[in-house]
């Protein structure tokens, strides 16, 4: 009964509110008269050189996000267990909560005190502070554990060494990952998919570091499930070129 109940619960409620979220947030983004066709190729001639793609269209973005996450919650789905994926997710969502906290309450505190604004992460993510990163970092390792040690605890489920891995690492990934596609977004012209969630973007907003960090997963797992070693060389090479990257000096749109 306790291994069925999860199932029932992420079969009939989570599943389709997920999926009604992001219909919804598909139905609030903007730029619906831009025909598809014209804006497919834009992110390839992003990985190519930087031509200024200013007209693209925010759909696109918002459907690769949708599409590549659930890819990679696919392959979590078949290698592993619901508790390992709910372990991995708490972490990787947490960490971006972590992350807007620990940046507004310092901001608030600057602010509160007369001194200057916490200093800046990255010009690709404007609202993002080296206080909101170390905190989202910090709080999402933190939450991952919490939830394993719930699971081994009170459900009397072991959970694997390398989930422990991920759950330090993963949470760097999710940050790297947030912003390389607020690069991407940013060189096109879009600072948000929508407005679904106010200042705050569109649901869609909230998959950019979860995205990345599912599918460095995705991978890992896949690796020690099949024994295929030589899958570890693609996450270091899907890293390897996000680092790479975020070090390219970002061009300007007009």
């Amino acid at each position: 009964m306790i291994s069925l109940f999860p199932w029932a619960i992420t079969r009939w409620v989570v599943i389709p509110a997920v999926w009604l979220l992001l219909v919804l947030e598909l139905a609030n983004v903007s730029s619906w008269h831009n025909k598809l066709w014209d804006r497919l190729p834009w992110r390839a001639r992003l990985l190519m050189d930087r031509p200024q793609c200013p007209g693209a269209s925010n759909r696109i973005m918002a459907l690769f996000v949708v599409m590549t996450t659930g890819l990679a919650v696919s392959i979590l789905w078949l290698y592993s267990s619901w508790q390992f994926l709910l372990v991995l997710l708490i972490n990787a969502v947490f960490t971006d909560v972590w992350a807007q906290v620990g940046g507004m309450l310092a901001k608030k505190r600057a602010i509160r005190q007369g001194r200057a604004a916490p200093k800046q992460f990255s010009p690709d993510s404007p609202n993002k502070t080296w206080v909101g990163v170390v905190s989202g970092l910090v709080g999402g390792a933190l939450s991952g554990f919490v939830a394993a040690w719930v699971l081994v605890t009170f459900c009397g489920l072991g959970i694997p060494w390398f989930v422990y891995a991920l759950m330090l690492g993963g949470p760097i990934v999710v940050v790297l990952g947030d912003l390389y596609e607020s690069r991407l977004k940013r060189e096109v012209g879009i600072k948000d998919l929508s407005r679904f969630f106010g200042s705050h973007g569109g649901a869609c907003d909230r998959l950019d570091g979860l995205a990345s960090y599912l599918a460095t997963v995705a991978l890992t797992i896949y690796a020690l499930a099949c024994w295929l070693w030589w899958t570890w060389l693609l996450v270091a090479a899907w890293d390897a070129i996000v680092i790479r990257e975020l070090m390219r000096p970002r061009r300007r749109t007009t």
